[in-house]
Parts: C-alpha cells; sequence; structure tokens
C-alpha cells in the first residue's frame, strides 16, 4: 500500500464523525439559567458508530439520544455542568466512539454565580429531543424616524451558510425557528448595516437589535457583543476591487452553475487561518467561514483544499490526498475556534510546504492567509518566505479580516511579496464572493 493511499485512509477514518461544536462557554452562570448542551454526532460514513462512553466527574451528568449513530445520522450527548464553585471555569471531557482511534475532547467554560447544593440531572430527550427548532422572537428598535422598524433586511448564517432571511413586520418583529446554538446576524435598513455572533440558547425567547443614530449601533439581551464593521480602525479605503483589468471583471461562462469549469486550471489551496484572541470577536470568524465556505462550493472533485490554523503554534485541521471531501472540509470550517497569539511568520513556512507537498504541476498552487491583524512578531520573515514560495511557484494571498490600519500595511506587504493580493473582508458582501472571484481571476488558463 503506498503511503498516499494510507494517509488518504486515515483522512477518511477521521472524516467519518463529525463532532459540532467541540466548545462551549456558558458565559456567566446564574441558578435560573440551563446549565446544560448538546454536542451534535454526526456519522458520514457507511457503518454505524457506536458511543462507547464520555469521561467526565461526577459533577456533570451526561445523556445521549442514542448510543448507536446509523450511516447519514446524527445522535446527540447532552452535558449538564453542576457548579462546584464560585467563579471561573473549564473543564474538557473525553468522548470515546468506535469511529475514533482515540477520544476527542470536548470543552466547557464559563463564570459560576452559585454552588450546586444538590446535583440536577439532564432534560430528557423525550421532553426535548436534541436539535429542535424553537421560536425565536427579533426586535428591531430605532432611536430616531431615519431608522424604519419596518422592512429590517435579516439574514441569519450558521458555520458559513445562509440559514435563513425574513423581513421586519411593521412592529420591528420578525419570528424564527433556530436550534440552540452559535449563528450571525446580519440585518440593514436605509442607514445602517450591521452584524454580530449570537449564542442562542436553550432558555432565548426574545432577542433585541437596536439602530442608534448617535451612538454606535449595539445588540443586547444574551448575545454575544463584537465590534461594530464600521469602528475607526477598520479602513474602508482598502475595500479595493481583487480584480485588475476590465477583462477580469466579465463574468465566466461557468457563472450559472457556480462551479470552476474547463477553462480554469486545477487548483490546490491552502488556507492559513488566524485563530489568535483578537479573532474571537464573533463577526470576524464568521465572515471567514462564509469566505471559505463560498470557495468550497465551487471546487470541483480533482481540486485540492488544505485547512491549517494558527495562533501560539500551527495544525493541519485537513487536506485533500486523493478526492475532494467538501462534507469533512465544511465541518472543520464549521469547527474553528479562535484564542491565542498571533505567531505568524513560523505558520507561513509549515503552510507553504503544504502547498508544495500537494503541489499540481500546471495547475494553481496557492497560499491564502486569513487575518485581522498583523504578526505579533516575524513581519520580515514573513515577506522573506512569501517571496521563497512564490519562486517555487506559489502565489501567495492575504484576506484581510476587518484589518486594522498596522495589519492592512504589513499583510498587504507580505501578499505583493508572494505575488499575490490583498483581499479586504469588512461585511458580508465581501465575504460571499471576494474568495471565489480571487480564485477565478488567478486561476484562469
Amino acid at each position: 500500500m503506498s503511503l498516499a493511499l494510507l494517509v488518504h485512509l486515515n483522512f477518511q477514518s477521521s472524516a467519518q464523525l463529525i463532532m459540532s461544536p467541540t466548545s462551549h462557554d456558558f458565559g456567566q452562570l446564574g441558578v435560573s439559567g440551563p446549565n446544560w448542551v448538546d454536542v451534535k454526532l454526526t456519522n458520514n460514513g457507511k457503518k454505524e458508530v457506536v458511543i462507547f462512553r464520555v469521561e467526565c466527574p461526577d459533577h456533570v451528568v451526561v445523556e445521549m439520544s442514542s448510543k448507536i449513530i446509523p450511516p447519514d445520522s446524527a445522535a446527540y450527548i447532552r452535558l449538564l455542568y453542576n457548579p462546584v464553585h464560585k467563579g471561573s471555569f473549564r473543564e474538557m471531557f473525553s468522548i470515546f466512539t468506535s469511529a475514533w482511534e482515540r477520544p476527542e475532547l470536548f470543552s466547557i467554560s464559563g463564570e459560576s454565580t452559585f454552588v450546586s447544593e444538590s446535583f440536577s440531572a439532564c432534560p430528557n430527550f423525550e421532553a426535548l429531543p436534541g436539535g429542535t427548532p424553537k421560536q425565536i422572537y427579533v426586535a428591531v428598535s430605532g432611536s430616531s424616524a431615519s431608522n424604519s422598524l419596518e422592512g429590517v433586511e435579516l439574514d441569519v448564517y450558521q458555520n458559513g451558510r445562509i440559514h435563513s432571511s425574513t423581513r421586519t413586520n411593521v412592529d420591528g418583529e420578525a419570528l424564527l425557528n433556530l436550534v440552540p446554538g452559535r449563528y450571525f446576524f446580519v440585518f440593514k435598513n436605509k442607514t445602517h448595516e450591521l452584524d454580530s455572533a449570537i449564542y442562542i440558547h436553550g432558555w432565548n425567547q426574545r432577542l433585541i437589535l437596536s439602530i442608534h443614530d448617535d451612538i454606535e449601533p449595539s445588540v443586547g439581551d444574551d448575545i454575544d457583543h463584537s465590534e461594530n464593521a464600521r469602528k475607526a480602525e477598520n479602513i474602508e479605503s482598502v475595500s479595493t476591487p481583487v480584480f485588475d483589468g476590465i477583462d477580469n471583471l466579465m463574468p465566466s461562462s461557468d457563472s450559472d452553475s457556480g462551479l470552476l469549469g474547463k477553462e480554469f486550471r486545477p487548483v490546490n489551496i491552502v488556507f492559513l487561518v488566524d485563530v489568535s484572541s483578537s479573532m474571537q470577536h464573533g463577526e470576524k470568524l464568521e465572515l471567514l467561514k462564509i469566505a471559505m465556505t463560498g470557495l468550497l462550493d465551487v471546487l470541483r472533485p480533482g481540486d485540492k483544499f488544505t485547512l491549517i490554523s494558527y495562533a501560539n503554534d500551527s495544525k493541519v485541521l485537513i487536506e485533500t490526498n486523493a478526492f475532494l471531501n467538501k462534507s469533512a472540509c465544511g465541518s472543520a470550517i464549521a469547527n474553528l475556534q479562535a484564542g491565542g497569539g498571533t505567531e505568524g511568520a513560523k505558520a507561513i513556512d509549515i503552510a507553504g510546504k503544504k502547498v508544495l507537498e500537494h503541489m499540481i504541476e500546471g495547475g494553481h498552487n496557492q497560499l491564502v492567509i486569513a487575518t485581522d491583524g498583523a504578526f505579533k512578531e516575524g513581519g520580515a520573515q514573513a515577506k522573506r518566505l512569501s517571496r521563497h514560495y512564490q519562486r517555487n511557484g506559489v502565489l501567495t494571498s492575504v484576506l484581510g479580516i476587518k484589518c486594522s490600519k498596522a495589519g492592512y500595511i504589513e499583510m498587504s506587504a507580505v501578499a505583493e511579496a508572494g505575488g499575490g493580493r490583498f483581499i479586504a473582508i469588512n461585511n458580508v458582501q465581501d465575504a460571499g464572493q471576494s474568495m471565489v472571484d480571487e480564485i477565478k481571476s488567478s486561476s484562469r488558463k
């Protein structure tokens, strides 16, 4: 058996069972708030999967919707946390299944305001099935007549894909059916376009989205607060077109199908994704997921896609060896989490070597660095590495996710050294098409 085939088989095994999410932050945990979370296990393989056990301490109660997961099906593990002390907590649990050679880790965190006097039981799956949609009322408020409450456009994304779209009624309200989980809300009227990452809990009843003329727009009521798209450090002026030249602005013949056609060379793309602490602001990571998912949708079975994360260190999350498994790649994108420093220069060398490892002769071989700012250290080294890999046939571009001024200056220089472009992602419209346009422009025969 060849090494390439062996690696491919290992990839297939790891992609059989996907866990989502891989962590959960309760935020401030109070006596009245539910202290449980559902973990979804999706079986993408052709054989049934058995959930063996979850290793966790006594103060964590575990329930399963089923221990057997048939092919193309999902099961839920429900974890209920009983606080044993006040203050911040972070715990990790091991989940054992027949699909994994080693247990997968799931972590919870938060800040408890109380200590459990007696351990409560999990809500059972008969009363509250896993993945059951919940009706959520979304109400939009405004501070002046210029901010009409009626007809506000509301788009909801999850894991980089559009989940639902609606408009508010005359009272500024809309009704959504959402399964508890993390969502990315984008809403706009005639004067504002705002976005925010929001975690919908099992006890959410109503969300308030506020639009104001005189202060920064805000969101509230059980919402993860995030930076606004129009803060001063985010420079609108760098949102330049990706293409240069009128011919490149013409639609391609494959525009209707969305897929890359025969007029494009085979694509080998490695995403090097910044998951440092600054990317924790929900909208940045969500915009990145939308950009990567949009590109994944147009790739062909013979194209290659690799995803590498970097913060304090680098980690190869998924790579294509024989054929493109879009489901597994999409799950890797959905499970991206942020936290840590920004040691980018070392990561560029690792990612560049991955592009060379999967090099397609006569194809389009590209490294894309996705970040919201400058490297903590190694900016000069990053430019040298980009030049080095360009000489070896690898193009380096940068996705600037609501990038700071300092980040724009440094990362534009890295992209220029690598023969690529700096692509500004400041909103959903940028994220939805910019990466697809970049690949179509640079891979055309």
